[in-house]
C-alpha cells in the first residue's frame, strides 16, 4: 500500500466485502499503521465514520496509581 490513498482504497475494498469493521478489526486485517489508517478514515470523501462508544479514564481513589478505561454510563 502506497500511503493514504493505497490505505484508503484497501480499506474501502475491505468493507466493501466484509461490510461494516471497527477500526481494530480494520487495523489487523491490513496490517497499517495505526495513525495512518485513523487519519485516512476520518478524511476519507468515501468512508463514512462513526463512534459507537465512549470510554472514559477512571482514577481508583482507593488504589494509588490505578487507572481504567471504563464504558460511559450513557
Amino acid at each position: 500500500m502506497n500511503g493514504r490513498h493505497g490505505i484508503e482504497d484497501a480499506v474501502v475494498d475491505l468493507i466493501g466485502a466484509k461490510g461494516p469493521c471497527t477500526g481494530l478489526e480494520i487495523e489487523e486485517e491490513l496490517n497499517a499503521d495505526s495513525l495512518l489508517l485513523w487519519r485516512t478514515c476520518r478524511t476519507s470523501g468515501r468512508l463514512e465514520v462513526r463512534r459507537l462508544g465512549k470510554r472514559y479514564m477512571r482514577l481508583d481513589r482507593h488504589v494509588d496509581g490505578f487507572a481504567r478505561l471504563s464504558p460511559s454510563i450513557l
